[in-house]
């Protein structure tokens, strides 16, 4: 195998490839991950994010070849469905000073937080909104989502809840299984393509606000609808449609291939050159 002289751009690469139950080693030039009798073997150049599960290894040597291509390793839940930490291996302070310089700014601040609701929302929006008008924005276009949901799948909703988990309705527990499974992906793409979870747009003031803005792009495809679907299903017992909601959410992002879409979403948003 030769030797790679330059690394892709990060837009060329594949998106995150979630390993599980197996060991992520180097033998020779290659990296693999072996798993019972099943040997696979990993474009490591090609690769821009390696999410870790329940179960896996990994030796010095491959995370060695990891931060000599420039991929970041995250260590996730099932199915990615919680982000515990990650490492990131070569990357460069380029994007993060784009997206500091952005925050920073307030004409900057506002066009980007514009260009999120833009893309969410499909509409075009003034230019000379604030942050607060465009997230009075929001509230009300989200309403009219939750509303639209309500009526299709005749669930009644009657806002979101917060508290005793318990006592939690199903829509609300199964939307908030999703999001957290979806907030625990976009994590894992915004470190990968270094930037900061922490410096929002439309929110601040969390250790991951720009995780909420990235998740809130993809909510209206996949965690509300997959929230309906389930409470739709007439389930009640909380640990079942916790299993269902975990399942289904996974399944909704691999179907709308957000593992292959955040990233190249994130520098469009940002207007960050490769």
């Amino acid at each position: 195998m030769s030797r790679v002289s330059k690394k892709p751009s990060l837009e060329s690469r594949w998106g995150m490839v979630y390993l599980e139950f197996g060991h992520l080693v180097r033998k020779d030039h290659a990296l693999v991950f072996e798993r019972k009798n099943e040997t696979t073997v990993l474009p490591v150049a090609r690769l821009a994010c390696l999410l870790l599960g329940p179960g896996t290894t990994v030796t010095a040597a491959a995370v060695a070849m990891l931060a000599r291509h420039g991929v970041t390793a995250c260590w996730t839940g099932k199915d990615a469905g919680h982000f515990y930490q990650n490492g990131l291996f070569g990357q460069s302070s380029r994007r993060l000073l784009v997206q500091v310089e952005r925050y920073g700014d307030v004409v900057l601040r506002r066009r980007t937080a514009r260009r999120l609701l833009e893309r969410r929302t499909g509409e075009s929006l003034d230019g000379d909104w604030d942050i607060e008008t465009l997230r009075g924005f929001e509230g009300r276009w989200m309403k009219k989502r939750f509303r639209a949901l309500s009526e299709q799948y005749g669930i009644p909703w009657t806002g979101r809840q917060s508290g005793d988990w318990e006592k939690l309705d199903p829509v609300n527990r199964a939307l908030s299984v999703a999001n957290g499974c979806l907030y625990a992906l976009c994590h894992c793409a915004v470190v990968a393509a270094g930037f900061s979870p922490a410096i929002g747009f439309l929110h601040s003031g969390d250790m991951r606000s720009f995780v909420f803005d990235v998740a809130d792009l993809y909510k209206p495809e996949a965690t509300l609808p997959v929230a309906f679907e389930i409470a739709a299903t007439g389930l009640t017992d909380p640990a079942a449609i916790e299993r269902k909601a975990h399942a289904a959410a996974r399944d909704r992002f691999r179907d709308r291939r957000l593992y292959e879409r955040i990233v190249p979403d994130l520098m469009e948003v940002l207007e960050c050159s490769p």
